[in-house]
């Protein structure tokens, strides 16, 4: 059994323990763990986290008893009422068990007045790009990023958020995948 419920200050090391074998489960095939490591100790800074964990916008933790197992981080609706996914991780231990659909929806009730939820991801994220699939988001378009000073295609897409947040499991509540919610095809075996 899991919760999900809004981060605090205090969970910045466990977001960044989290976040650590999650990029390197996700993007170690494609980057490289070299370049995992370097880009999770920058985007990953405690300073700029705890920032972010400070910020009104919706930073979401889901949490076994005495530790944090996944992490997402949305922005609000910035132009034409569509917001954005900006991290979205689980531990690699935690995947399939319903962690991921927990926290997208956790963001997605707390972005009110946004009508779509945009996420950028690896082209070669194959279990990124599944998770997204399960829950509707389309694809809009393709585009080149930097990343430790190398060139790697992205994927936007986005989905509508009511669908997100209606069909999502309840947040700020425990939530047990043996007891039905999430159901087994909501189901998601992904770090972002």
């Amino acid at each position: 059994m899991f919760s999900v419920r809004d981060a605090v200050v205090a969970d910045v090391p466990a977001i960044r323990a989290v976040a650590r074998p999650a990029w390197h489960a996700a993007y170690d095939d494609p980057l490289g763990p070299a370049t995992v490591d370097t880009l999770v100790d920058d985007w990953y800074e405690p300073t700029a986290l705890r920032d972010a964990v400070r910020d009104h916008e919706p930073f979401v933790v889901a949490e076994r008893p005495g530790s944090v197992v996944g992490f997402a981080q949305g922005g609000r609706a910035c132009e034409d009422e569509e917001a954005t996914l900006s991290r979205l991780y689980v531990h690699p231990d935690e995947w399939g068990e319903g962690v991921g659909t927990a926290l997208l929806g956790a963001v997605a009730r707390r972005l009110p007045v946004a009508t779509t939820l945009r996420a950028v991801v690896l082209a070669a994220n194959g279990v990124g790009h599944a998770f997204y699939d399960r829950h509707g988001f389309a694809h809009r378009g393709r585009r080149q990023t930097t990343l430790d000073g190398h060139a790697f295609e992205v994927v936007v897409r986005a989905a509508p958020l009511i669908p997100l947040r209606e069909h999502a499991p309840a947040v700020d509540t425990a939530v047990s995948a043996r007891d039905g919610e999430p159901s087994t095809a909501d189901r998601d075996r992904t770090p972002n």
